[in-house]
């Protein structure tokens, strides 16, 4: 069995986190929130799934965009908060590429909005 390689979302101490499924066992910075995405040995992808308040919930996933998108989907679900560290980040996503309540930015998401669109 291949090693978890993951993009995390959040920060904190390390800690370890069992997995369901397959028994894996996640280690991974404040993994309270997170997309992973498992590779074998010559680099492909095996499996990428999302990891929510410390249990992995979905996996089998198509890319780590379907994966973001599936995030969001569930942050929204289960009202959860975005993580501070990146809460502008998914902000970003959410108000600029999946067009929900543009009109609620915050000033730095608008600031950089109108930087990247030309619209300073």
């Amino acid at each position: 069995m291949s090693h978890p390689q993951h993009g995390r979302i959040g920060g904190g101490p390390d800690q370890r986190i069992p997995g369901v499924g397959e028994g894996r066992v996640w280690t991974n910075s404040s993994a309270e929130i997170a997309i992973f995405v498992i590779r074998d040995k010559e680099a492909a992808t095996e499996d990428i799934g999302i990891i929510l308040e410390g249990q992995e919930v979905v996996n089998n996933l198509a890319s780590v965009a379907n994966a973001v998108a599936i995030l969001l989907g569930f942050l929204y679900a289960l009202n959860l908060e975005y993580p501070k560290t990146l809460k502008l980040t998914f902000e970003y996503i959410q108000k600029v590429f999946m067009e929900l309540d543009p009109k609620g930015m915050a000033t730095k998401v608008k600031k950089l909005y109108d930087q990247l669109y030309n619209r300073v």
